[in-house]
């Protein structure tokens, strides 16, 4: 977002303002009796802030950091449990995959109660391979098929939302 005097009316300052990795950076630049010196220490921030937000986004443009949770659970990969009106819940890999560098987001969802759990989540790393353009046999699709485990353990029909009802 960058640098813009604030309040709007009657600006007393400048703020700059960049958010990413989920987290939001804001400071506050006095305008004081020199404008132009106050512009030139927000420059200043703004120009460290948008360094580190491109150094972010250049490590997740890099397919092994922009691929896993630091717990090892695979980025845009859930398991839910979807209820539809008159119909049982449905176990099921709901994928939401963002595409570095092109902004697109790809969405789908597998069924684990139709193809059972092994052959859901082999098709769903399939789709984050194709949708990423990762090679079957590299070390990041190796990392893939590592996090299997992680969803195995997960029973979704335990979840709080259900024992709420």
């Amino acid at each position: 977002m960058g640098i813009r005097l604030h309040p709007k009316e009657n600006p007393t300052c400048y703020r700059i303002y960049r958010a990413w990795e989920n987290s939001e950076y804001q400071y506050y630049v006095p305008l004081g009796d020199n404008s132009k010196k106050a512009l030139k220490i927000a420059e200043k921030i703004d120009a460290k802030l948008a360094a580190s937000q491109q150094a972010y986004e250049l490590r997740m443009m890099l397919p092994i950091n922009s691929l896993l949770h630091d717990d090892g659970r695979i980025i845009g990969l859930n398991r839910v449990l979807a209820h539809r009106d008159g119909r049982d819940p449905n176990d099921q890999f709901k994928l939401r995959i963002k595409i570095p560098g092109t902004g697109k987001i790809h969405y789908t969802t597998i069924s684990i109660d139709f193809h059972g759990f092994d052959e859901a989540f082999r098709l769903a790393v399939e789709k984050i391979r194709l949708w990423r353009g990762i090679d079957e046999a590299s070390e990041a699709s190796k990392l893939l098929i590592k996090a299997k485990p992680l969803y195995k353990d997960i029973d979704p029909y335990e979840s709080n939302d259900d024992k709420a009802a």
